[in-house]
């Protein structure tokens, strides 16, 4: 969308006190600033914002709800993990989608029962993105040995594939 693009280029370039001008946009009246004050909270990881974003987890808005939990992972805000673990059951895929890369950013190995929880999910992208962290995160060789525990088919397809993804990307990609 242009007015998104619009509205990133001129807060690249601005050169003020941008926790300043974060902090008031969180209070605009129009929820798609709000939103946008939220995504560049997290792409400029202003810390000094984060304790702000918490009381708006309540919100019924998927949209504003996946722009916190991301942002909440790019910042990896410890205070927000027991929240975000709570969405891994969210009916939505894409909620539950960035809790677990949200989750895996804050402390993998802490909220390991979501992240294999995420492997079973009927949705192949989080099972994709919940394997993907794992692999990135928890050394392989303890993966491997989940795998015969995991009880789940697909769950334990996808884990063996992240974990050959990024065996052939340490070797170049040579067998690629």
């Amino acid at each position: 969308d242009r007015s998104f693009r619009s509205l990133k280029e001129i807060f690249a370039v601005y050169s003020g006190d941008k926790t300043g001008l974060f902090k008031d946009l969180l209070g605009s009246s129009d929820p798609y600033v709000r939103r946008i004050a939220i995504k560049n909270i997290g792409d400029e990881r202003l810390m000094d914002l984060a304790d702000d974003l918490l009381p708006m987890m309540d919100t019924e808005d998927p949209n504003l709800r996946g722009d916190l939990i991301r942002t909440f992972g790019q910042l990896r805000f410890v205070r927000a993990g027991e929240r975000i673990s709570d969405f891994i059951h969210n009916p939505d895929w894409t909620i539950r989608n960035a809790a677990v890369r949200a989750l895996a950013a804050i402390d993998a190995r802490q909220y390991l029962p979501s992240l294999i929880q995420g492997l079973k999910d009927k949705e192949w992208w989080v099972r994709y993105n919940s394997a993907k962290e794992l692999r990135d995160h928890i050394p392989a060789d303890e993966l491997q040995a989940m795998i015969p525990g995991l009880q789940d088919r697909f769950a334990a397809e996808i884990l063996r594939y992240a974990l050959e993804e990024k065996r052939l990307m340490e070797k170049g990609g040579s067998d690629l």
